[in-house]
């Protein structure tokens, strides 16, 4: 038995079943979602913006139960890639949900606290979930499933105009118009509204944000 190792990068060399390792399902981007697993810093899987959040999921097979120590998640480095808002991670010996269920029996091994936008690198250590020897640490599994549960959508990060402009059409996120009413509050309105204003002193700002 080796210690020390990524269980993750040789997942695809264990077969059980009818199935390899590797990924098992994502809920969305399934294609780009091996990336995750290569080893290379430079790749990634990301969720389509435009799917729901409760897609925004990957779950991956070890291709045989590992005593596993902890469980690392790394995020695309900064510029490449935003880190998940808030998200959390699960693990699973392979055990169903229930009685002839396709679905697995996961725990949460860990999740990240508030709302995330600079760690890139996390680390949860495991323990063990049945009763075990006291020397005993880490867990036993096979399954690990990363869940995106907050997003940012659109509105990453306000940027300015000319750099809204300069971003391809994936990346620009959404434009928001404010109205300045006479008491000088700020109030959003649509663009059409915005440009039918006459009077320059109720226009208000025009802010530009990057998509997550």
């Amino acid at each position: 038995v080796q210690k020390k190792i990524n269980a993750a990068l040789n997942a695809g060399d264990f077969v059980h079943g009818e199935m390899s390792g590797g990924i098992r399902r994502a809920g969305t981007n399934l294609a780009e979602a091996a990336q995750i697993m290569d080893g290379l810093e430079e790749t990634y899987w990301e969720p389509d913006l435009d799917a729901p959040l409760r897609e925004w999921w990957v779950e991956v097979d070890l291709g045989r139960v590992v005593l596993a120590q902890k469980v690392v998640v790394k995020f695309a480095a900064e510029g490449a890639g935003d880190p998940f808002l808030q998200f959390k991670v699960l693990t699973s010996n392979g055990d169903p949900a229930f009685q002839g269920s396709e679905s697995l029996n996961y725990k949460v091994a860990g999740r990240s606290e508030g709302l995330n936008k600079t760690q890139r690198v996390f680390e949860y250590d495991l323990r063990p979930s049945k009763p075990a020897d006291p020397g005993l640490s880490g867990d036993v599994v096979q399954y690990v499933q990363i869940v995106a549960t907050a997003s940012d959508g659109r509105r990453s990060a306000e940027v300015g105009e000319s750099t809204w402009n300069s971003l391809s059409e994936e990346e620009q996120g959404d434009v928001l118009y404010f109205r300045r009413e006479s008491t000088g509050v700020e109030r959003q309105v649509e663009k059409a509204e915005y440009e039918a204003i006459s009077d320059a002193q109720f226009r208000g700002p025009v802010r530009y944000y990057r998509s997550e």
